[in-house]
């Protein structure tokens, strides 16, 4: 922490709600069960919306691309993790500049989760001196894929102003 200027935290929450649980246990059952390629086209129709995909046809070969990179036991592990993780404690002890970056229409990390989670909203609560919340209007989360250039000009302005304290 001495050596932090700040953090972004992209699609983030620091313990997830039962929705998203669900979500993630399926996903860690499919990846027991089926080829990866499978579990990631299910998550590219989560991840972006349905214009995105219109769009940009080669998104789901991109993202069978980046999971492939991965072996079924990593992806378990990896939903494991957010399973049973919980950041709620160690969000509270912020004590330097975090931006949290969220689409409006993520349905994976929104910005608000239901009562047994802790969202990115939660943390900007809990310390507002600290967290600070942007929400990328209309996309999921995908912002990197969906809207580039606000996402580096949102998070560029964040470490500019952290780098100037």
């Amino acid at each position: 922490p001495d050596r932090t200027i700040g953090g972004c935290a992209d699609c983030a929450f620091a313990r997830a709600d039962v929705h998203r649980l669900t979500l993630i246990r399926n996903w860690r059952h499919m990846a027991e069960a089926m080829p990866l390629d499978e579990l990631s086209d299910l998550v590219t129709i989560q991840a972006v919306s349905a214009d995105f995909i219109e769009d940009n046809p080669g998104i789901f070969e991109a993202v069978r691309n980046m999971g492939n990179k991965n072996t079924p036991y990593t992806v378990r592990m990896a939903c494991r993790a957010v399973e049973t993780m919980d950041l709620e404690p160690l969000a509270r002890t912020l004590r330097v500049p975090m931006l949290f970056t969220n689409g409006t229409k993520d349905i994976m990390t929104p910005p608000r989760l239901a009562k047994s989670g802790f969202s990115a909203e939660d943390v900007c609560r809990a310390v507002p001196e600290y967290a600070r919340l942007y929400e990328f209007p209309e996309i999921g989360h995908a912002d990197l894929l969906e809207a580039p250039d606000e996402a580096v000009q949102v998070v560029s302005a964040f470490f500019e102003e952290a780098l100037a304290r």
